[in-house]
């Protein structure tokens, strides 16, 4: 095994610890005062509907965390929206830098 398996190993195996801190961090705290602009899909084909809107919803929310939060719905985006609408990425990094 090389050494770069086993640090991806490492990495994973404290995934949940992490994400579950991070979550009670933002939860307790909310985020800084920074923009932030999260980008949701507007194609779930093989989503069932509830899990499509709860999914918007979870990002909607966490765009409601920083004071300067927004949420994009990228139209024509399904999954992979930084493959399938790069200039939407790259106009949410422009309007972070912008704010």
């Amino acid at each position: 095994m090389s050494a770069r398996t086993r640090e991806l190993g490492r990495a994973l195996r404290h995934m949940r610890e992490n994400i579950a801190e991070a979550t009670e961090v933002v939860q307790r705290c909310g985020l800084p005062a920074v923009p932030l602009q999260v980008l949701g899909a507007s194609v779930r084909p093989r989503l069932p509907r509830a899990q499509a809107e709860f999914q918007e919803r979870s990002l909607r929310e966490l765009a409601t965390r920083s004071p300067l939060g927004e949420f994009v719905l990228v139209e024509g985006a399904s999954h992979h929206i930084p493959l399938e609408r790069p200039e939407s990425v790259a106009d949410a990094v422009r309007w972070v830098l912008s704010g």
